[in-house]
């Protein structure tokens, strides 16, 4: 069984591209979740593997903890409206237990309101070690998973012409 701990610090920025000013549109930090129990509102976990709050690193700064035993748990936000026109960026922290074995898909960014549309962004920790990203053709590794470490993820979006950078 592969256990996976994320931590999803969602921070969405709409970055004006004349003014360096950034306005916080969500954040999410899970630290008035309770221990044990699936995240709530507007987080919605999948039906498979587990996913519960835990107090990792510690009881200040909970995270989400994922077990997937085979059949792709996570969980899902769904924004109110699409947000179009802008650039945003999304950032989080991954930590892949010591003791995994296969890849893991960390983090999904779909473009619709719709759970059978699987286009989009997806990240994952493959089988040789890295975080790799698919580019719509391929996987595309990118730096070296440690075992145990908090891995910083950025993600910006262009939405006015539809690209993405991977930090």
């Amino acid at each position: 069984m592969m256990k996976y701990l994320i931590s999803i610090f969602c921070i969405l920025f709409i970055i004006p591209s004349v003014v360096f000013c950034q306005e916080v549109f969500f954040f999410y930090d899970f630290n008035n979740e309770v221990v044990g129990k699936p995240p709530s509102d507007p987080w919605k976990p999948t039906g498979a593997g587990k996913v519960e709050i835990a107090n990792v690193p510690n009881a200040n700064n909970k995270s989400v903890k994922i077990t997937d035993s085979g059949s792709g748990a996570g969980m899902s936000l769904f924004l109110d409206k699409p947000i179009t026109g802008k650039t945003v960026s999304l950032e989080f922290k991954f930590m892949r237990e010591k003791g995994w074995t296969v890849a893991c898909e960390i983090f999904y960014v779909m473009n619709k309101k719709c759970p059978d549309d699987w286009s989009g962004i997806c990240i994952k920790d493959s089988d040789n070690g890295k975080i790799s990203y698919h580019d719509g053709g391929g996987w595309i590794d990118t730096v070296a998973m440690t075992d145990d470490v908090w891995h910083d993820v950025k993600l910006i979006f262009y939405l006015d012409k539809d690209k993405y950078d991977f930090h």
